[in-house]
Order: C-alpha cells, then sequence, then structure tokens
C-alpha cells in the first residue's frame, strides 16, 4: 500500500502518462492503485503491474520528453559507390527543406553519413531529432515524413536500395515443380 502512495506522490509518471519500463513493458499508465498499476499497451492490453516492482525499475516517461529521434540505415547497391557523396547531401538537403519538425539547427544532431562498407552493399546511415516526444499521431506522421523525403531524394538521384542477398541464398522452392 505505501507504494501506491510512493507512487501516487512522486512526480516520475502520473495518470495518461506514455511510459517504458526497463523490462521492455511499454504503454500509457491507465490507473495507479495502492497495489498495483495498471498500464495500457499499444496492443490495447492492459498490464497489472505491482507497485513493489515498480519502485525498483527504471521508468522513461516519454509523455515528459521534447524530442525524439528517428534513426535509419540504408542500403545501395556498390555500382553506386562513386556517387554516394551527392546522396548523402540530396537526402540531408530533402529532409532539412520537407521535414520542418526536424531540428537542424545545429542543437542536437542531425546526420546523413556514407557510414559502411557492407559485404554486399553500402551503408548510409540517417539520424534526425524530432521536435515532439517519441508518442502520438504526431511523431508518427514525421517519422513518415523523414522516410518520404529519403525516398523522394534516392529517386531524384536515381539510385536504387540495395536487396538483401541473404534473403536469396537459401531460397527453398517449395512450390512442387521439380
Amino acid at each position: 500500500a505505501l507504494g501506491g502512495l510512493a507512487l501516487a506522490s512522486s512526480d516520475n509518471f502520473a495518470i495518461g502518462d506514455n511510459i517504458a519500463l526497463g523490462d521492455g513493458t511499454t504503454g500509457v499508465v491507465k490507473n495507479i492503485g495502492w497495489l498495483n498499476t495498471f498500464i495500457r499497451g499499444g496492443d490495447e492490453l492492459i498490464t497489472s503491474i505491482p507497485n513493489t516492482q515498480l519502485s525498483n525499475i527504471r521508468v522513461t516517461n516519454k509523455s515528459h520528453l521534447k524530442y525524439s529521434q528517428v534513426k535509419q540505415t540504408l542500403r545501395f547497391d556498390y555500382s553506386d559507390v562513386h556517387r554516394i557523396p551527392e546522396l548523402v547531401a540530396a537526402i540531408k538537403e530533402e529532409i532539412r527543406s520537407s521535414c520542418p519538425e526536424v531540428v537542424t539547427d545545429g542543437s542536437h544532431p542531425f546526420r546523413v553519413v556514407w557510414t559502411n562498407f557492407g559485404a554486399d552493399h553500402l551503408e548510409v546511415s540517417v539520424d534526425c531529432r524530432l521536435k515532439c516526444p517519441p508518442i502520438g499521431e504526431k511523431y508518427f506522421e514525421t517519422r513518415q515524413n523523414i522516410l518520404i523525403a529519403i525516398a523522394r531524394a534516392v529517386k531524384k538521384m536515381r539510385f536504387n536500395f540495395a536487396m538483401p542477398t541473404a534473403t536469396y541464398k537459401d531460397w527453398v522452392d517449395y512450390s512442387g515443380d521439380e
């Protein structure tokens, strides 16, 4: 019972907050009772967590965040290796010009960089901070807009994404034709 009183009087989270627990549980706090706290996950299931456990676990309150992050690793064909620097610049400019929620003033990381030679592809990493918490429609719409901006830049530059060769390497034909 003291656990519920301690949680209710703390400022770690409140009813309606979107939280992530150290054990992987995520969701919106629906109720903080004397013995248990109830969290509704993205799958709409309600999870009851004993308050004694909550006092000993790491809690991240996503509702208190002002910024969020979008990271993507893009894979391109080796045939375009000589044009990768141009593509990197085009992706960065397309995101900067079409995604106003991305922080581009230098106060937070905004990177589009060629990061690796893969076994069968070249890797470009995109790392952006957004002016919104990592929850809700605004976050998901902004994330989608970044992906659209990336796709638009890739198409403008006439690049092709690399197809994973591991998918085809161990292909088994189950069609019945021999």
